[in-house]
């Protein structure tokens, strides 16, 4: 399998979270736990999850073929990670966006987190209007959405396959108190 990195993780998180791509190449080559999610319109969704020296790294992304793209990487250390009491990549994340996550409003629904869920929506709404990020302290975010809209009867329904959005001023403050 070929890494790809996706160009927001590439140009800019990366970066920001100071993050290597040598140290997200090592955790896709010998990950501590892995979790595959098969999509309907991609091959899968895979995340990684390994531990380095002083933190743990969890990758996201897709494989499509021969490829996976990289999209997203976050350092979690060991006290955050330990507070998660679990190692699966997927619970992980859920619990991550539990705690940097921005609340998303989709189809009178209010989630930081979703995964595998369906939700009815008015017919002919605009898809980009579906899901609202709310976000009163106007905080830089980061999402990650999978997810297609279907008709069905008088309502459009989104099927997400996962969805999340985490708010990078408050992950890049975690990220600062933590560093040595």
């Amino acid at each position: 399998m070929r890494a790809v990195f996706g160009d927001l993780l590439k140009n800019e998180y990366l970066k920001k979270f100071n993050i290597t791509k040598e140290e997200v190449i090592e955790t896709l080559s010998s990950p501590d736990k892995v979790k595959k999610i098969s999509l309907r319109l991609f091959d899968e969704l895979i995340f990684y999850l390994k531990k380095h020296q002083d933190y743990f790294l969890l990758v996201d992304g897709r494989r499509k073929g021969d490829n996976f793209t990289a999209h997203n990487a976050y350092k979690i250390y060991p006290s955050l990670m330990k507070e998660f009491d679990t190692k699966e990549p997927l619970q992980v994340l859920e619990k991550f966006a539990q705690k940097f996550g921005l609340p998303m409003k989709i189809g009178g629904f209010e989630e930081k987190f979703i995964a595998g869920d369906s939700f009815p929506v008015g017919i002919g709404q605009d898809p980009q209007n579906m899901i609202n990020i709310l976000n009163p302290q106007n905080h830089t975010f980061s999402k990650s959405m999978m997810m297609i809209v279907r008709n069905e009867g008088q309502f459009q329904h989104i099927d997400v396959s996962i969805a999340y959005c985490i708010d990078t001023t408050e992950y890049l403050k975690y990220l600062s108190d933590n560093s040595s």
